[in-house]
């Protein structure tokens, strides 16, 4: 079986070689393990795990992703200093 390919501009061509992919449907789980609750800590210490390896992004208050490992699937690190304020830490794949 041949692969036929678009580009952006509507160009196309039959690629060479054959090749097998396989779509995963199962979104990948991500654990916050630890700390749980509330914490008072201006350079938390969070420790995060996956269900699968790739980077793993997380946003403060839903704000901007930022990349927080890559690749990964069990890490620990201190987060930068924090003001003292009341945050939430949101983890994602």
């Amino acid at each position: 079986m041949d692969c036929l390919v678009y580009d952006n501009a509507s160009n196309s061509a039959w690629f060479g070689s054959n090749y097998t992919f396989s779509i995963d449907r199962d979104a990948p789980q991500v654990t916050i393990n630890s700390p749980a609750g509330t914490i008072a800590d201006v350079t938390p210490l969070i420790n995060v795990s996956s269900s699968e390896t790739g980077v793993i992004w997380y946003s403060i208050d839903n704000g901007a992703n930022t990349i927080y490992a890559l690749p990964a699937i069990n890490l620990q690190n201190n987060f930068a200093y924090v003001q003292k304020d009341s945050y939430n830490l949101y983890f994602c794949k």
